[in-house]
């Protein structure tokens, strides 16, 4: 209470504005963010398989088997 005393009612008035004009800030950035998520969780995930197929992770798991060389299938036939 000591702020009434020396500044007076306007100090207190402008002190709860501050304030609120905070909470309203917050409020709106909150909302903001609530609407963006869906979006920020699309992006992140498409970045995310990005990033898979950058690293070779997703090479390593679908590997394709090398083929036979041709000199081992040459002696095959020759042995039959």
């Amino acid at each position: 209470m000591r702020i009434i005393y020396f500044y007076g009612w306007k100090a207190l008035a402008f002190l709860i504005a501050f304030i609120l004009l905070a909470f309203f800030i917050l409020l709106v950035v909150f909302k903001l963010l609530i609407f963006l998520l869906p979006f920020i969780m699309v992006i992140s995930i498409f970045l995310f398989v990005a990033w898979l197929f950058r690293s070779q992770l997703l090479n390593r798991i679908y590997r394709k088997k090398k083929p036979k060389s041709k000199i081992i299938d040459a002696k095959f036939r020759v042995k039959n």
